[in-house]
Order: structure tokens, then sequence, then C-alpha cells
């Protein structure tokens, strides 16, 4: 059954920048990571990720852990 099981809503991924032979990507998890440009896939350099304190937990679980948010549940389990 597919359940949403990270953040809800998630963070949007995308390109933060591009620097050199390597870019950085913001996954939908809200972490900061560097992969190649060119060549083939890598394990990514992580950066940074949404939680660093609990500041950023209070923040985050507000904004992030909505229970009932679209697209958390299937519609057949009363999912908006």
């Amino acid at each position: 059954m597919p359940v949403q099981v990270g953040l809800v809503p998630p963070f949007r991924t995308r390109t933060v920048k591009e620097q050199g032979t390597h870019k950085i990507i913001m996954d939908s998890d809200g972490a900061l990571s560097m992969w190649p440009i060119d060549g083939p896939p890598s394990i990514p350099h992580y950066l940074r990720f949404a939680i660093t304190c609990r500041d950023d937990w209070n923040r985050l679980k507000s904004e992030r852990l909505v229970c009932g948010a679209a697209g958390a549940l299937p519609d057949r389990m009363g999912g908006a």
C-alpha cells in the first residue's frame, strides 16, 4: 500500500548550485549533498541535514510531519 513515510510535504528536490565538477542537490528530506556533474553516479557526499538541533526538529515537526496532509495517505485510506 503506497503510504508516504518521509516528510509531508516533502522539500522540493532541486539543484542548489553547480561548482566545478560537482553540483549541490537538496533532496526531498531537505538534506544537501554533493554529486559529480559528469561521469558515473556516485555515493553522495552529504554536506548538511535539515535537522541539526532541537529548534530544527520543532520547526520541521510542525511544518513537515503533518498527519492528514495531501499525499500522506492513499485516497482509499482517507488521504486528501
